[in-house]
């Protein structure tokens, strides 16, 4: 190796070492002026508990993640957030002016078309007789009115026509006539046997309406006597549509309302009917029977088909069109509802969190009882990023909401044993609706509906258990009421057993009572296993 290769080689080895020592000094400049920071930096939170608040770095005792800063701005209130323009744009806020509207709430009914009974006609013998002929032989044969039913050989009848031949002419004929129409021969009969001077050996019987045989008790050489029934007629022209409506419905519906109805049998195609009837009393089913007129034009339809109806009534508060808020801005934990409102007099925007009161929604708004006014502006898209900053600087949330267990917010007053199934049977919903199993979590639902129907001082605990599930969805959010309403129960009962109620912040979630243990989450099932929803209360070996 000549000297001029090992003069470049070690100058090499120098330069690498100067800059270790410079890089070293300066790496140490920014450890201690991070360490001078988080120094400085008063409180720490966690990002996914800000209820953890400490005074230094480190992990968050319920998750383990790293803490971060806590910042505060004391320009704004506890409840309020400011944001910059930027910071905005990039959340991908966007606000909405809410205001006055009128709006339709929709009732959809089930049921099925039925032969109106005002329109059934049925048929019994006049006389005692045998049937010679019989034309009306068959269900569902369509007959005209004043067309043969059948034809009857009856010897009163025949003495009563000879008897009335006898009469012409004196004053008993009109006696005889009379007595001839009350054992079923017509007018224009009796004009023919005054014309033709003869009796008739056997009698034709004919349909007082026009119709459809849907009944036939007798068959061609039987023998009847007065009063057996013969047949059962109904009028097709106008039927009766009988529909359910739930209880929660019925204050809705009048009658003499309009109603659209729809067949399957008819797709695409709506008939018009009016509410005719509706049944006094409730059913055990918790539905009350609606009665709607249907003019059936060319006989189309069909008793027995099955319908869906919608009603649609007119929403209003003290007598005025109604406030709607659009429900992408409404975020609901429970029985809380919570939207987020710009203040329209900040040069910067500064968003504040607003607790409402809503009540029906109409298409894709609410409508507002209590919390807002026309005019405001609410954040319609990137609420929950709103909320999720609100959270990091432990401010009031969506998240914040627990129920209060020691206040008495439900009408409970059952003993402890009757309790202690109800929970049996809720723990049994919540491990169906953690394990997706919409069937197996709607009959442990319909066994606590069992056990508190009636029951004097459970009517909190039937409430939500008496709304129709159609799908998963809907019986979980009767899921998030029935369970505020346990939590509270088992909060102020003495039954025995590990108890946990969880919280699951996340849109859609909310609060359950399980057993102690790991988290399997009711309202999101499979999708979200494991889970690590937070504890808001806890009871160990309670006796």
């Amino acid at each position: 190796m000549n000297k001029t290769k090992l003069f470049k080689i070690i100058g090499a080895i120098i330069v690498l070492l100067f800059a270790f020592w410079l890089g070293s000094f300066t790496g140490g400049t920014n450890s201690k002026n991070h360490t001078e920071h988080k120094d400085e930096q008063a409180t720490w939170t966690c990002s996914m508990h800000p209820q953890i608040q400490l005074p230094e770095f480190g992990q968050c005792p319920i998750c383990f993640m790293d803490l971060i800063p806590l910042n505060a701005d004391n320009s704004v209130s506890s409840t309020e957030l400011k944001m910059s323009e930027s910071a905005m744009k990039l959340a991908e806020i966007q606000t909405t002016k809410i205001g006055v509207s009128a709006a339709e709430k929709e009732i959809r009914l089930v049921g099925k078309l039925d032969f109106a009974e005002t329109e059934i006609r049925r048929i019994s013998a006049w006389t005692n007789g045998r049937i010679e002929k019989l034309n009306a032989n068959f269900i569902g044969k369509e007959i005209d009115k004043n067309e043969q039913l059948m034809r009857i050989y009856s010897p009163e009848l025949i003495a009563a026509q000879e008897e009335f031949l006898q009469s012409l002419g004196t004053s008993r004929e009109k006696v005889a006539s009379e007595k001839l129409l009350l054992l079923g021969i017509t007018k224009s009969q009796i004009k023919h046997i005054k014309s033709q001077n003869s009796v008739m050996q056997t009698v034709e019987i004919v349909s007082p309406i026009s119709g459809v045989l849907i009944e036939k008790f007798v068959s061609e050489g039987d023998y009847v006597k007065t009063g057996k029934p013969l047949f059962t007629m109904v009028n097709m022209e106008s039927l009766w549509l009988n529909l359910e409506a739930h209880e929660q419905d019925i204050d809705g519906l009048k009658i003499g309302q309009l109603l659209e109805f729809s067949l399957k049998s008819f797709p695409g195609e709506s008939f018009p009917g009016q509410i005719d009837f509706i049944e006094p009393t409730v059913e055990t089913t918790r539905t009350t029977k609606i009665r709607v007129n249907v003019k059936n034009e060319n006989l189309r339809l069909k008793a027995g088909m099955f319908a869906t109806a919608i009603v649609k009534i007119p929403i209003q508060i003290n007598g005025k069109n109604p406030l709607l808020v659009p429900a992408s801005a409404v975020m609901q934990t429970g029985e809380r509802a919570i939207v987020y409102v710009q203040n329209p007099d900040s040069d910067e925007p500064i968003f504040a969190l607003r607790e409402i009161k809503i009540s029906t929604k109409v298409g894709d708004k609410f409508v507002v009882l209590d919390g807002l006014s026309e005019g405001e502006l609410v954040v319609t898209n990137g609420a929950f990023k709103i909320d999720s900053a609100m959270q990091l600087e432990a401010k009031p949330s969506m998240m914040d909401y627990s129920p209060n267990l020691e206040k008495p917010k439900f009408s409970l007053n059952i003993s402890d044993d009757l309790l202690e199934k109800i929970v049996g049977h809720y723990l049994e919903l919540t491990k169906q609706l953690a394990d997706d199993n919409f069937t197996k979590a709607t009959d442990a639902t319909m066994e606590i509906h069992k056990l508190t129907m009636g029951i004097s001082g459970a009517e909190d605990l039937m409430a939500p258990t008496m709304r129709p599930n159609k799908t998963i969805k809907t019986l979980r959010n009767s899921f998030r009421d029935l369970s505020e309403i346990v939590i509270f129960a088992v909060k102020n009962s003495e039954i025995s057993g590990d108890f946990q109620a969880r919280f699951c912040m996340i849109e859609g979630g909310g609060n359950w009572l399980q057993k102690s243990g790991d988290a399997k989450n009711p309202y999101f099932g499979k999708t979200m296993s494991p889970c690590h929803a937070e504890i808001i209360w806890e009871r160990n070996n309670a006796k």
